[in-house]
């Protein structure tokens, strides 16, 4: 079978043209050819028949793409593939529209949303069991969901013979939650699901008791009935026995050796393992911890003495290597292991994430300056770029096209093309550790800071989300190392400029920064006090400088604000930051509000009261200068005798205050 750059650049002709019939039959030579592959079913099928095939979601919103699938769906009404992408479609949008944190951080109208995205995706999947005699990739995403969400309520109601029925506002019982989910749905075009299908696929069989609880089992058993120890269905399957999913490593294990993959070979029985090996090494032990790193070598070792398909050797070898790297600070093994990794990966194939050996393999070759004599980081480059969907890959191809380095023939203009489509691709790539950005970064660590600084300055000439940033980070001199020839308070400033206005919520930060302590705005004009408001309240998007950001706010309105404003800044921006973990911010907020006790602003005037949080903010930080001249300030310390009469006032007046005025109380020792 054809690769899967190969597939997408034909299918999206496809989509391109509007040609559903072609798109069709297209789509059914795959699933024949896939069903002849005996040493990889499932791949790359599967991952063709997920909508990012058909779409390039840099350029097109999931709302025209949605529309062309239930167009293909209208003009091909018998096509499985029409509905398989579907479903595959509202099933990858439920996990958009959950999010990718942590459950218990997921709120409710989130929840309700991906349910109505499953009940679209089901119902869609359904249809397409009933459309072919071999429906595997549709069981496998209906095992999927199952395993990540719960299947609809409607689907288990058809099992049990009870009436199905969608969910509606009548079932959900706090007001707006219903709207609220709808929303999310629409912000993602999926559409709502109107009716339940009222029978199921004639073929599937009955389920057991207990395969109503574990939907999962009974999916999978379906797509082995269609083929007995299909390897993508059994992958697929073993995702869901990790132990975040409640499983256990023992568990893939046991599946590999039992009877599911009884009919594979053992280098596929070998992938299976690899699952739960992989999942095992979640972080690499530090250099001095010897034992646990002895034991990471001998995993590595051991697995890829193993009888392995290239895919498997590939990643393992590519992982060995990121440990190299890291935990035995061997930088030439782990460049030679690279250069194994790529080498035992079949034709096209490299690991998909930036983040991982991909970054190892750049960091040991940008950083170490390990040379590419063997031309397998090149080789990389060249593939990831084949692929046409890695930002970052395309920024360093560009930056050795443009300098002729590891072994690229250099061209300006080629390099222009690739960074074209980098700034493209990197809008929806900027959460990567090691994006478009962290490459160039990483070029200026490594001591290429002409290169750096041209990756830096080509993608904020495209407007790359905080590529502006860097570019005022360079020419204020905040990289380590920075040349004088880049020092220019003219262009720092400019870049500054650019990057408010292309909307950084770090460079909204450092522009109210500078505006509040250089000491030339006049914070007496409303306009200039709500100019820095509004740049803070838009730094808080950046999580680097959310609780910074609320701490200024609350010293702005407590100072500039207006009665009531400065009782928010108090009470809404600086109270909070005292309960926070972090005891610097929790330290100089309470500092903060010692002052405002100190003059009546945003809180009593209470010398007691000020006296109590300052000294609250000198436990928290005892050797904080800042601190210590608030202290200062709310102590008359300048003055023995204004000290002794603080006090003293301070104490006659400990009766006008409550418990909410005085700080928490020191934590038990």
């Amino acid at each position: 079978m054809q690769s899967l750059s190969s597939i997408r650049r034909d299918v999206r002709a496809l989509v391109q043209s509007r040609a559903y019939a072609q798109l069709d039959a297209y789509y059914a030579d795959l699933e024949q050819q896939d069903w002849a592959d005996t040493e990889n079913p499932g791949a790359p099928y599967f991952e063709a028949a997920n909508s990012g095939t058909l779409f390039d979601y840099s350029t097109v919103s999931y709302q025209d793409a949605s529309d062309f699938l239930q167009a293909w769906i209208a003009a091909c009404p018998d096509s499985y593939h029409a509905q398989l992408v579907m479903g595959n479609f509202c099933y990858g949008r439920a996990a958009d529209i959950r999010g990718y944190g942590w459950a218990d951080s997921v709120t409710q109208d989130r929840w309700l949303g991906a349910a109505l995205a499953c009940e679209s995706s089901a119902a869609a999947l359904l249809q397409a069991m009933a459309l072919s005699p071999r429906p595997i990739a549709a069981c496998v995403t209906m095992m999927q969901l199952a395993a990540h969400f719960k299947e609809p309520y409607w689907l288990r109601a058809l099992f049990t013979g009870n009436p199905p029925a969608t969910l509606t506002h009548d079932d959900i019982e706090e007001e707006g939650l219903m709207d609220a989910a709808l929303a999310h749905l629409a912000s993602v075009g999926v559409p709502r699901l109107a009716q339940a299908p009222q029978a199921l696929p004639a073929w599937l069989a009955p389920r057991a008791e207990h395969e109503m609880e574990q939907a999962k089992d009974y999916w999978l058993l379906r797509a082995l009935e269609l083929r007995p120890g299909h390897l993508g269905a059994l992958t697929a399957y073993a995702q869901y026995l990790q132990p975040r999913w409640g499983g256990s490593y023992e568990d893939i294990d046991g599946m590999a050796s039992g009877p599911l993959c009884a009919a594979l070979t053992e280098p596929q029985r070998n992938a299976i393992r690899w699952i739960g090996i992989y999942d095992s090494l979640d972080s690499y032990p530090e250099p001095d911890d010897t034992e646990a790193v002895d034991e990471y070598g001998r995993i590595f070792e051991s697995f890829l003495a193993r009888e392995l398909r290239p895919t498997e050797r590939g990643m393992a070898l590519g992982y060995y290597a990121q440990f190299a790297s890291y935990s035995l600070q061997d930088q030439a093994r782990a460049r030679a292991l690279h250069g194994q990794s790529v080498a035992a990966f079949g034709p096209n194939e490299y690991f998909a994430q930036v983040d991982g050996p991909f970054r190892s393999f750049a960091h040991v070759s940008i950083i170490h300056h390990q040379p590419d004599d063997d031309g397998a980081f090149k080789r990389v480059l060249e593939r990831m770029c084949g692929w046409d969907q890695v930002a970052t890959a395309h920024a360093l191809a560009a930056v050795a096209h443009q300098f002729g380095r590891w072994g690229f023939a250099q061209d300006p203009a080629r390099a222009q093309q690739l960074l074209d489509r980098a700034a493209v691709l990197a809008a929806d790539q900027m959460d990567d550790d090691f994006n478009v950005l962290a490459a160039a970064a990483m070029l200026w660590d490594g001591g290429d800071h002409e290169q750096g600084y041209f990756l830096s300055r080509q993608l904020a000439d495209r407007r790359v989300p905080d590529a502006a940033c860097s570019m005022y980070d360079i020419h204020r001199g905040f990289r380590d190392n920075t040349p004088d020839s880049y020092l220019d308070n003219e262009v720092r400033d400019q870049w500054l400029a650019r990057a408010v206005e292309d909307g950084s919520p770090l460079a909204k930060y450092n522009m109210a920064h500078r505006n509040i302590f250089d000491g030339e705005m006049d914070f007496s004009r409303r306009e200039n006090l709500d100019r820095v408001l509004w740049l803070l309240q838009g730094a808080r998007e950046e999580p680097r400088a959310e609780a910074l950001a609320r701490l200024r706010i609350g010293v702005l309105l407590r100072d500039h604000g207006t009665e009531q404003e400065q009782q928010e800044g108090v009470r809404a921006y600086l109270r909070p930051l005292v309960e926070e973990d972090d005891d610097w911010r929790a330290g100089r907020a309470s500092a903060e509000i010692a002052l405002a006790y100190t003059h009546g602003r945003g809180a009593k005037k209470n010398r007691f009261a000020a006296i109590e949080w300052a000294q609250h903010a000198c436990r928290l930080q005892p050797d904080d200068e800042d601190i210590e001249d608030i202290q200062a300030q709310v102590m008359n310390s300048h003055s023995l005798v204004k000290t002794i009469g603080t006090v003293f006032g301070a104490y006659l007046g400990r009766g006008g205050v409550s418990a909410e005025d005085l700080p928490p109380k020191p934590a038990a020792q």
